[in-house]
């Protein structure tokens, strides 16, 4: 899917560069993301899940492609490990706020409902405090199409390898947890 985005933005530069067809510029949005919790399994602490929620921005409609998404969130960790941790990141299908949910009911899955047929996958490589930043435009295009509706997402560890990590807030403008860089272009340019 990625490298479909990079043939397709490509192609859209070289045509521009020559002269042929509409002028498609590559534009970007910054959104704040405020909304976070995250779930523990009782059975396991190591095993976490954050959840992260955002609107999107106004400007961007069917008419845009997110060509890139960077979604960014600062994480802490204790002790050593030797091995990145891996994350997979999934839209989530059921609304919720912090106070509704939990490692159970009203949630079908453990940790909650998301799609798991997409997703986007980063990891946590070293102790201590530590920016991740992952790639969603996948999901964020999906958002956009209307093939999801945006409840946001969850943040879970992927494989056997497991970690206990927070979520550290307060680290971007305005108190935001996290941070949401979308880079797109617009495919109805007469706007």
């Amino acid at each position: 899917m990625f490298k479909n985005r990079i043939h397709i933005l490509a192609m859209a530069l070289i045509l521009t560069a020559l002269g042929i067809g509409p002028c498609y510029a590559l534009d970007s949005l910054i959104a704040n993301i405020n909304q976070a919790a995250a779930i523990v399994n009782p059975a396991d602490p190591t095993d976490v899940r954050a959840l992260l929620r955002f609107d999107l921005p106004t400007e961007l409609d069917t008419t845009k492609f997110v060509t890139y998404a960077e979604l960014r969130f600062g994480v802490n960790t204790t002790g050593q490990f030797e091995h990145p941790i891996r994350l997979r990141i999934n839209p989530l299908t059921s609304a919720w706020t912090p106070g509704n949910i939990g490692w159970s009911a009203p949630w079908s899955r453990s940790g909650g409902d998301f799609a798991d047929t997409i997703g986007s996958i980063g990891h946590i490589d070293t102790v201590g405090q530590f920016v991740v930043k992952i790639d969603i435009a996948n999901i964020i295009q999906d958002y956009i199409r209307g093939y999801y509706p945006n409840h946001g997402i969850i943040i879970r560890q992927h494989g056997s390898l497991r970690r206990a990590f927070n979520l550290v807030q307060n680290r971007y403008p305005g108190g935001a947890v996290a941070q949401l860089a979308i880079y797109y272009i617009d495919l109805d340019p007469d706007d």
